[in-house]
C-alpha cells in the first residue's frame, strides 16, 4: 500500500500525533534520517489537505520573561 493512501486511511488525530513525534525527533532530538523528514513532511501535507495548519513556535526566556 503506498504512503499515500495509508495517510487518508489514518484518522486526523493518528496524523497529527505522527507529525509530533515526527517533529520531536527531527528538531528536539536531533536524531533523523533524510526518510523521517520526507515522513514529516508528506504527514503535514496530507493534514493541510484536510484543512489543518501546522503551527511551530520557538520562544526564549531570559530572567523568567519570555519573549
Amino acid at each position: 500500500m503506498s504512503n499515500r493512501k495509508r495517510q487518508t486511511k489514518e484518522t486526523d488525530e493518528e496524523l497529527m500525533a505522527r507529525a509530533r513525534s515526527l517533529y520531536h525527533a527531527i528538531y528536539v532530538e536531533e536524531c533523523f534520517g533524510t526518510g523521517d523528514m520526507c515522513r514529516h513532511e508528506a504527514t503535514v501535507r496530507e493534514l493541510e489537505r484536510r484543512g489543518y495548519q501546522a503551527m511551530t513556535t520557538v520562544a526564549f526566556s531570559k530572567g523568567g520573561k519570555t519573549t
